[in-house]
C-alpha cells in the first residue's frame, strides 16, 4: 500500500519516508491501521526512525505505531522508548502548567495556554504524541509585571534563548513576551514564555493580532484545572499565525503543522466566524499557507471554499509555494534562509503594502509606547535600531 501526498492546493516534494511521516503524525483517529502498517512494513525501520528524529516527530510516529500495531508485528524498542520519554516529559509539563494556573488564579491573574500547551492540556491529550519545547502562556497586558514577579518568587529565572535578547523585563514588555527557565522536581529544565501579545513577533504588528481582551472573553476553561484555552476559532487563527511566524519551515518546522491538524480534527470550527476574523485583520495570505500546507501534508479536512476565499493572487501563490519547496518543508534544523531571502519572503505574506510598511516603520504613537522615545529627533535612530533588529534577531538563521 502506498501513502500519497494530497494534490490539494500545494504540491509538496517528499520522499517515501517523509510521506509516511506525514501520514503517521495525523490525529490518531484519522489513521487507518492497515494502511499504516502496510506502508511501515516495506520501509527500513532504522532509516525511518532517524528521519523521524531529524524532523522531531519520532514520538508522534511512535504513538501512531503503538496505537495501531498489528498482531505479529514487533515494534522496535527505540519507538517505545521515544514515546515513553516524551509522555513522561509532557506529563511533568502539564503538572507544572496546572500548578502555575492555580497559583496565578489565586493572585487574580488568569492565563491561557497557547499552541501545544493548550492543545495537549485541553484538546489532544496524548502526551506521548505532543512534543513541545516550552509552555506558552497568554496573560493580560496589565498583569505582565505582576506575572513576572510571581514567576521569580517561584524560582523561575528570566532568560532568553535568543542570544540577541537582553534579560530586561522592560524591553520584554515592549516586545510583548518574556522567557524564563525553571528546574522541575525531576531535574529537567523547563522553558516558560509569558506574553501579552498572542503572537509577539517583530514582523507581526499588534494591529494584525487578535486583541488580548477579546481572546480572554471568548476563552474556555479546561475541566479539573484553572487553565484556560482559546475558543476554537481564535485557537486556529493563533496557530496559523504562529506557523507563519516560523515561515512554515523553520524549526520545529514540519511538526508545527500538527497544531492546525489537531484543532481542526478535534474542535467544531465556526468557519464563517474564523474567516471574518482573518479578513478583519488582513492576514489572508499568512493564514492561507498555514491551512493549505496542512491540507496538502496531512489531508486535514479544511473546506475548499475556505481556501478559495483566502487564496492569494496566483503569482504570489506560485512564488511562495516554489520557495517553500526550495527551502524544504522537512529537515527543520537545516539553514533555510539568507537574511535578505527571509525578509523578501516575509514581505510576500502581507496582504497589503501599507501593513508591510507599518511593520517596518510603526506609527510614531506606537514607537512612543514601545521604545525609549525621547523626542522627535530621536526617531531616526529608533527606526534604524528597529530595522537592525528585524534583520538580525528574527531571521532564524
Amino acid at each position: 500500500m502506498m501513502i500519497k501526498n494530497s494534490m490539494n492546493e500545494i504540491k509538496i516534494k517528499a520522499s517515501k519516508y517523509e510521506k509516511f511521516l506525514s501520514y503517521a503524525i495525523r490525529d490518531v483517529s484519522r489513521i487507518e491501521p492497515k494502511l499504516l502498517s502496510g506502508t511501515y512494513e516495506v520501509l527500513d525501520d532504522y532509516k525511518l526512525f532517524e528521519i523521524a528524529k531529524i524532523n522531531e516527530v519520532e514520538s508522534i510516529v511512535a504513538s501512531a505505531l503503538i496505537s495501531h500495531q498489528i498482531a505479529g508485528v514487533k515494534l522496535a524498542s527505540h519507538w517505545r522508548n521515544a514515546h515513553n520519554e516524551m509522555e513522561q516529559k509532557i506529563t511533568e509539563y502539564m503538572k507544572e502548567l496546572d500548578r502555575l494556573a492555580e497559583i496565578f488564579s489565586h493572585q487574580g491573574i488568569p492565563l491561557i495556554a497557547l499552541k501545544n500547551s493548550g492543545i495537549a492540556r485541553g484538546i489532544y491529550k496524548f502526551y506521548g504524541a505532543s512534543p513541545m519545547g516550552d509552555l506558552d502562556l497568554l496573560i493580560e497586558k496589565d498583569n505582565f509585571y505582576r506575572a513576572h514577579s510571581l514567576l521569580e518568587s517561584l524560582g523561575y529565572k528570566l532568560k532568553f534563548r535568543n542570544k540577541y535578547e537582553k534579560e530586561d523585563i522592560a524591553e520584554a514588555f515592549s516586545n510583548g513576551s518574556a522567557e524564563y527557565i525553571y528546574t522541575l522536581s525531576t531535574g529537567a529544565k523547563l522553558w516558560v514564555e509569558i506574553q501579552w501579545r498572542p503572537i509577539a513577533g517583530r514582523w507581526i504588528q499588534d494591529t494584525q493580532e487578535p486583541k488580548g481582551a477579546d481572546l480572554f472573553f471568548a476563552s474556555k476553561s479546561v475541566d479539573d484545572s484553572y487553565v484556560r484555552i482559546l475558543c476554537p476559532e481564535d485557537n486556529l487563527l493563533q496557530v496559523c499565525l504562529h506557523t507563519a511566524k516560523h515561515s512554515y519551515v523553520r524549526s520545529p518546522g514540519f511538526r508545527l503543522h500538527t497544531d492546525v491538524e489537531r484543532i481542526v480534527s478535534r474542535e467544531e470550527i465556526d468557519w464563517a466566524l474564523f474567516i471574518n476574523k482573518v479578513e478583519t485583520l488582513n492576514i489572508k495570505t499568512a493564514v492561507y499557507f498555514s491551512l493549505a500546507l496542512c491540507k496538502s501534508l496531512l489531508h486535514t479536512d479544511i473546506p475548499n471554499d475556505i481556501l478559495n476565499r483566502l487564496r492569494p493572487p496566483t503569482w504570489k501563490k506560485i512564488v511562495i509555494s516554489y520557495w517553500l519547496n526550495k527551502n524544504n518543508i522537512f529537515n527543520p534544523n537545516e539553514k533555510k534562509w539568507t537574511n535578505f531571502g527571509y525578509i523578501v519572503f516575509v514581505s510576500l505574506l502581507y496582504d497589503r503594502k501599507r501593513d508591510l510598511f507599518n511593520a517596518i516603520f510603526p506609527k510614531i504613537s506606537d514607537m512612543k509606547k514601545n521604545t525609549g522615545y525621547v523626542n522627535f529627533l530621536s526617531l531616526p535612530l529608533l527606526y534604524f535600531k528597529r530595522i537592525i533588529s528585524l534583520i538580525i534577531k528574527r531571521t532564524g538563521i
